[in-house]
């Protein structure tokens, strides 16, 4: 294949997977609206809408994960890419325990200043403290997503997005219609994003065979 038709193979399941993305969206929005209702669902978007700013608080590691690998992918120097993979999924854990621990502490302030009943508290607690997990797993999808993309595997990603869209679908609706409400639907989202990263993890490793995991492999020097 050569550079401009793999450049625009690349760009239509690139594009492929963003609007199948959006169309899911699209259709749930309106089914979970309909199941929640206006107060809790407010909270649902808002909930979301903090979610996305986490998406791009790596401090430019991502970016810098997809250079490295980029690099020494041609290079055939796959231990670095072990090291510095490793070492970026460390630090979304590492920020997790230490969100984890402010969302403990700043939990009952936060409920205080949003002025919510007391049934709607106990919601707010279940969104920060899953919240937080949710946050770690963002990181880990985005991580590993960025190895697929910086080797141009974006036919991966895609066929990622349309596998993990499925149970995404059919869970979602289960959920609200068995009454759990906003916590099944932050257990569907927990769940649905650790498909997603062993979906990524069998990729990335089919891809890069050589790419290995283990505490062994994190550094503070890659």
């Amino acid at each position: 294949m050569t550079y401009s038709k793999k450049i625009m193979s690349n760009t239509a399941y690139h594009a492929a997977g963003r609007v199948w993305q959006l169309a899911v969206i699209l259709f749930l929005t309106p089914l979970i609206l309909s199941y929640l209702g206006d107060e809790q669902f407010a909270l649902w978007a808002l909930f979301w809408t903090f979610s996305t700013y986490f998406m791009f608080m790596d401090f430019g590691l991502g970016i810098s994960l997809v250079r490295e690998t980029a690099q020494c992918s041609r290079k055939g120097e796959h231990l670095i890419i072990s090291q510095a993979l490793n070492s970026l999924l460390f630090f979304y854990m590492l920020l997790g325990v230490i969100a984890l621990l402010f969302a403990w502490f700043a939990s009952p302030e936060i409920i205080e200043r949003l002025n919510v009943s007391d049934e709607m508290a106990e919601i707010v607690l279940e969104m920060l403290h899953w919240g937080v997990l949710i946050f770690v797993l963002i990181g880990l999808v985005n991580t590993l997503t960025a190895v697929l993309r910086c080797i141009q595997r974006y036919v991966l990603i895609a066929k990622a997005m349309f596998i993990f869209s499925i149970p995404n679908l059919l869970g979602t609706y289960f959920i609200l219609e068995l009454g759990f409400g906003i916590v099944g639907l932050l257990w569907i989202v927990v769940a649905v994003y650790l498909l997603q990263i062993l979906i990524l993890l069998f990729y990335s490793k089919s891809v890069i065979p050589e790419l290995a995991f283990g505490v062994r492999l994190i550094s503070w020097h890659v």
